[in-house]
């Protein structure tokens, strides 16, 4: 830009002027806390979901913008702790969370699902884990192993096919010996969902399984007798 200046002589001057105009910036942020924490920008705190503006000025006189789109994640319930056979049970299951079990104040297991095989008799607590939260620490349970089981010392293997599974499925049992053993169907939260007894042959065996209107989600098999317990994950889908 020029400008032509006149002076209170007469005398013109001329002004060449080199302008720069700095553009306004607009940054968009995502962020996801937890319930109690906040985020912070340009001294400005938030604690809510949602979308949130907040205008800056530059050191060159120019705002700029930045839009923060804030996800606020529950905290996960305190969870508590049941027990049946040989597995602990988180009575809280939150969707992709972790889990960890602590014995004695240490951690001793870290799960994805919400149950836990122990093998020793001790005191246990239970913490959930999200992405950003976690959740308080459970109420001490003193777990005990069943009296006069041997904990995965039965003589017989057990399969489940297939798995995952639609709620039928058969047991592929092989027995070094025949016996009678115990079968229970648990879900996550150790509720008996199924119980029979099964007359064991020595050898192959096949047991065919069809649940009727169960929920769609992980579960376990036990088979117990009095020398021992074995158990097997399945997934309906």
């Amino acid at each position: 830009h020029t400008v032509v200046l006149q002076t209170s002589l007469g005398c013109d001057s001329t002004v060449n002027l080199t302008l720069k105009v700095n553009p306004t910036a607009t940054t968009n942020l995502t962020q996801t806390i937890c319930a109690g924490q906040s985020a912070t920008i340009g001294g400005q705190t938030f604690t809510t979901n949602g979308l949130h503006t907040v205008v800056l000025q530059t050191s060159l006189g120019c705002d700029s913008t930045v839009n923060l789109d804030l996800m606020v994640e529950p905290l996960p319930a305190t969870p508590a702790i049941s027990q049946s056979q040989d597995t602990l049970f988180s009575n809280v299951i939150v969707a992709g969370a972790t889990y960890e079990w602590y014995k004695g104040g240490v951690l001793v297991a870290t799960t994805t699902f919400a149950h836990y095989k122990f093998t020793s008799n001790g005191i246990y607590t239970v913490k959930i884990k999200t992405t950003n939260c976690e959740s308080a620490l459970s109420t001490t349970f003193v777990a005990s192993l069943p009296t006069g089981i041997k904990i995965n010392k039965l003589d017989v293997q057990f399969t489940v096919y297939p798995n995952p599974n639609n709620g039928s499925f058969e047991l592929k049992i092989t027995a070094i010996k025949s016996t009678k053993y115990a079968l229970t169907l648990y879900n996550v939260t150790g509720q008996e969902i199924l119980k029979d007894e099964l007359n064991i042959q020595q050898g192959e065996n096949v047991k065919r399984f069809s649940l009727n209107e169960v929920a769609k989600g992980m579960y376990f098999i036990t088979l117990t007798n009095e020398e021992g317990i074995s158990t097997q994950n399945i997934i309906v889908q």
